[in-house]
C-alpha cells in the first residue's frame, strides 16, 4: 500500500504537471464503513493492513496524514512514511519529502521499488540526473518518469521509445522534439490543440494547424496572443486564416 508519485516533470516543460499515485489495493475483512470510522475513532482497533487501506477511502489531506501517523505510531510501518513524503511530493515540498523518505529508508524501506522511485524523483528535482537514473534502475519505474528523465537529459529518441503507442501531450511533445510531426495529441484539451497547432506548422498541414489553433484559442483565449507572437508561426503570420484567428 505504498504510494508512488509520478511528476518528475514539475520543473521540465509548461504543460507536463502531471501526477499519478499507484496503491497497491487491499481487500478488507470489515465492510468499508466500519473501517473509516475506526480510522477516525479508535485506529487501535485496526490491522495496519486495514488502516493503510483507510487512507485510500481519505480525501481530507489532515485526517490522511493523521492516519498515517497513527500508523507510524501503532506498527512503525515503513510505508506510512514512504506515503506522508508521497503527500508532500504532490505539493512541491522537498524539505519534508526528503525527511519522511529518509525515515521510510531507516524503517525497512530502503530497498523498496516505491522509495527508490520516489527518491529518484527528488534527486531529478535536485538536478542530479545520474543519481536519478541509478534510482530507477534500481526498481521497476513507470515508462512515464524514465521519459521525462531521457526529456532532461536531451535524449528525446529514447523518451520516444517509452511513449510508443500514446497520443498524450508529452508523447506528442516529444515526438515533435525529434523531429516527428505527423503524430497528433488526442487529449480534448487547450494545450494539446495549440501542440497540434505547432506540429501541423512544422509539418506543413495548414488543416491541422489552423483546425487545432482555433480549437486552442476557443478552449482558452489566451492562446491567441500566444500565437501571435510564436515564433513556430512565423511562416504563417501573412496567411488569412492565421489573421483571422489572432486578430
Amino acid at each position: 500500500m505504498a504510494q508512488v508519485y509520478d511528476a518528475l516533470e514539475g520543473d521540465v516543460l509548461q504543460y507536463l504537471r502531471k501526477s499519478e499515485i499507484t496503491i497497491n489495493s487491499y481487500l478488507p475483512k470489515k465492510t468499508r464503513e466500519e473501517i473509516v470510522l475506526l480510522s477516525l475513532t479508535d485506529p487501535s482497533e485496526l490491522s495496519v493492513e486495514e488502516l493503510l487501506y483507510s487512507a485510500t477511502l481519505e480525501e481530507n489531506k489532515s485526517n490522511l496524514i493523521d492516519i498515517y501517523n497513527k500508523v507510524i505510531e501503532l506498527h512503525n510501518d515503513w510505508r506510512a512514511y514512504n506515503n506522508i513524503a508521497c503527500i508532500y511530493l504532490l505539493e512541491m515540498d522537498k524539505e519534508n519529502a526528503i525527511d519522511y523518505l529518509n525515515q521510510a529508508i531507516e524503517n525497512g524501506g530502503a530497498n523498496d521499488p516505491d522509495v527508490l522511485n520516489n527518491l529518484g524523483i527528488v534527486a531529478s528535482w535536485d538536478g542530479d540526473l545520474i543519481k536519478a537514473e541509478e534510482f530507477f534502475n534500481q526498481e521497476n519505474a513507470s515508462n512515464h518518469n524514465k521519459a521525462i528523465l531521457s526529456i532532461r537529459k536531451g535524449d528525446y529518441r529514447s523518451a520516444s521509445r517509452y511513449y510508443r503507442g500514446k497520443n498524450t501531450y508529452n508523447a506528442t511533445l516529444v515526438n515533435i522534439l525529434n523531429g516527428n510531426n505527423n503524430t497528433t495529441c488526442s487529449e480534448k484539451t487547450a494545450a494539446c490543440y495549440y501542440l497540434n497547432a505547432i506540429a501541423g506548422a512544422r509539418g506543413g498541414n495548414e488543416t491541422i494547424l489552423f483546425t487545432n489553433l482555433e480549437k486552442a484559442i476557443n478552449s482558452n483565449f489566451d492562446y491567441k496572443t500566444q500565437a501571435e507572437k510564436d515564433l513556430e508561426f512565423l511562416n504563417y503570420r501573412e496567411n488569412e486564416k492565421f489573421i483571422s484567428l489572432t486578430k
